[in-house]
């Protein structure tokens, strides 16, 4: 999980600071109507919970419109715990206006070619990334929607004060024995092939 001392509490752009999603929102607003000649903010719909994933379109409108041009993509953050890769997005949109004036491949890039940068797509996954300590993949929500699986609950069902975890034997698992305690698992080696392997589950 995040250290929330790395959380970003205000809108105001910091390269050491990752954006829970409203200030995101309020962040990118700012930077397109600051160059509005060369930026527009749109949605390319919501999330399960009702979010914007929101996309910015970089180019000289001057020189013609971004449908016209050869087109660049770039997305982040596709999974929840992906945050710096939304971090990277949003800074090549700072790079990319904040340069126009000054740098000659920057303006010629913006004047030549459409960007379309989606700095979030896993909004909802990544504010419960950013927020709290509940690990999911991609988005909260359940899919399909109520495909509850049974016998997967998050919680403590003995009482003990613990939630365990489960190891299944597979040749394709992450995980192995530790040899200096059983009760532990380790990583396996990315070369490791031909011993026992486990998927381990809460």
């Amino acid at each position: 999980f995040v250290d929330l001392h790395f959380l970003a509490e205000s809108a105001e752009w910091r390269t050491d600071r990752y954006y829970p999603y409203d200030l995101m929102t309020e962040l990118l607003r700012g930077r397109v109507a600051a160059h509005p000649e060369l930026a527009t903010l749109g949605s390319i719909g919501r999330s399960g919970e009702g979010r914007e994933i929101w996309v910015v379109t970089l180019t000289n409108r001057a020189t013609g419109p971004d449908h016209e041009k050869p087109a660049y993509y770039i997305d982040a953050n596709i999974h929840a715990a992906e945050v710096t890769t939304s971090s990277v997005a949003l800074a090549t949109i700072h790079h990319l206006l904040t340069r126009y004036g000054d740098a000659a491949e920057v303006r010629r890039l913006l004047d030549e070619t459409a960007v379309y940068v989606i700095p979030r797509i896993a909004v909802d996954g990544g504010e419960l990334f950013l927020t709290s300590t509940v690990s999911v993949r991609s988005s909260p929500a359940i899919y399909p929607p109520g495909a509850e699986y049974d016998g997967l609950e998050a919680r403590d069902l003995d009482g003990d004060g613990l939630i365990g975890s489960m190891r299944i034997k597979d040749p394709a698992g992450p995980w192995k024995i530790s040899p200096r305690d059983p009760r532990i698992m380790l990583r396996r080696g990315p070369t490791e092939f031909g011993g026992g392997y486990y998927f381990v589950h809460p």
